[in-house]
Order: structure tokens, then C-alpha cells, then sequence
């Protein structure tokens, strides 16, 4: 993984997305053709200093996603781990806007989610302040990030 990391291009978000997928087709391709596999191709390792902000952005945010998908809340996951809340919630907007497989109505009601789109059909997503000023103050900003980053994903 540090390799791939190493390569240009390369940032958080490829790394996520695409890392364990690139180790699986190189080991896939090297068993086929007949050639060993090392035990340290096998164990993930400290990147490059270059790319290990990335490396490490992409491992928060890996575990993360694993604590997401256990079925623990934005609150819960800041407690484990011992991250602000404002960080996790951070990484759960990114993982939403990468595409990440997120219930999202976990973290927000469907109806709540239904209103805050059609917020941001009528006011735009640029601002949440705007979105927020227009939904009312019974709508926190936490949920409005949440749905409009799952907005910005179906318009990519």
C-alpha cells in the first residue's frame, strides 16, 4: 500500500478506494503466473514521508467507515476513538462523498433528509448557513452537511 501510495496521483481517496483492490489484482496476477509472494508484500507498511499524511488520512477514515458500518453513531465513534466530533463527522461527509457505502438514514431520518433536499433545491448547497436559515433551527448543521454531501455525490 505504501508503494501504490508513493505513486503519483495517488492521494487519500485513490488509496481508499482502490489500494486493497490494486494488492488483490498484483497478488492475484503474481499467483498465476507462479511467483512467490513475499510475507512483507502481505502486511501493510509505514509509507513514504511524502504520502504518509495521506496514508493516514485514508486509515482514519477506514476506520471509521468499519465503526460506520458496525453500527455506531458520529458521537459514539468521536468517543472511541477520541477524535472531536467535528472530525468524525469530517470523515463521514468525505466517505459520503467518495461514494462509501454509508446508511445515511442512520444518521439522519428519511423525512428529515427529504426536507433538507428540497432545501437545497430551492436555496442551492453553497451555504449552510442559507439551507439552514431557510429549514429553520430544528435542523442542525450536522445533518445538513451529512445530506449535502450525499447531494454532491448523486450530482458528480
Amino acid at each position: 500500500l505504501a508503494e501504490f501510495a508513493a505513486i503519483s496521483g495517488v492521494g487519500s481517496r485513490k488509496l481508499l478506494q482502490y489500494g486493497d483492490k490494486f494488492l488483490s489484482e498484483v497478488h492475484g496476477f503474481r499467483s498465476e503466473q507462479g511467483l512467490p509472494i513475499a510475507a512483507a508484500e502481505t502486511e501493510r507498511v509505514t509509507p513514504p514521508l511524502s504520502n504518509r499524511d495521506d496514508f493516514a488520512l485514508a486509515e482514519t477514515l477506514v476506520t471509521t467507515l468499519a465503526l460506520l458500518q458496525k453500527g455506531y453513531g458520529v458521537a459514539e465513534i468521536s468517543r472511541q476513538r477520541g477524535l472531536k466530533t467535528n472530525t468524525i463527522l469530517s470523515h463521514v461527509v468525505e466517505l459520503i462523498e467518495q461514494g462509501q457505502p454509508i446508511a445515511l438514514e442512520t444518521l439522519v431520518e428519511i423525512g428529515r433528509q427529504e426536507k433538507i433536499r428540497e432545501a437545497i433545491a430551492k436555496v442551492g448547497a453553497a451555504s449552510l448557513t442559507v439551507i439552514r436559515n431557510h429549514l429553520g433551527e430544528e435542523y442542525s448543521y450536522d445533518e445538513i452537511k451529512l445530506v449535502r454531501a450525499d447531494w454532491h455525490r448523486l450530482q458528480a
